[in-house]
């Protein structure tokens, strides 16, 4: 979770070092949901459109796995905002056009919301 809090608060490596931490006892601990909630800590840490990109797919496979279709539209519709940033409309298009789906699907409007202010 603090890797979570570092990558939020812009300190990359921070981030990139807690998450790497966390998916190492995850992983140890053979844990899918853990494993996937680090891996998404890892997303949110990235740094430029390739490595958010890569990182995402990786991630989003991972909580769709694990069966974490809350925080996969969450990450979904967070990537598609950093996508934005960094200029990179086709990525910003396919991540929000995954996370309206699966947001409508949850019952938790505020994950809706989230993911269709990100479309608009």
């Amino acid at each position: 979770m603090r890797a979570l809090f570092e990558a939020v608060a812009a300190r990359p490596d921070a981030a990139d070092r807690l998450a790497d931490e966390a998916l190492s006892w995850a992983r140890r601990a053979g844990d899918d949901w853990t494993i996937a909630m680090a891996a998404r800590a890892g997303a949110m840490a990235a740094r430029g459109s390739e490595q958010l990109h890569d990182r995402v797919a990786g991630a989003s496979t991972l909580l769709e796995r694990a069966g974490n279709l809350f925080h996969l539209a969450g990450l979904l519709a967070s990537s598609a905002y950093a996508a934005l940033g960094l200029g990179d409309l086709a990525d910003a298009s396919e991540f929000v056009g995954r996370a309206l789906p699966i947001a409508q699907r949850l019952d938790n409007p505020t994950r809706g919301c989230s993911c269709a202010a990100t479309s608009r």
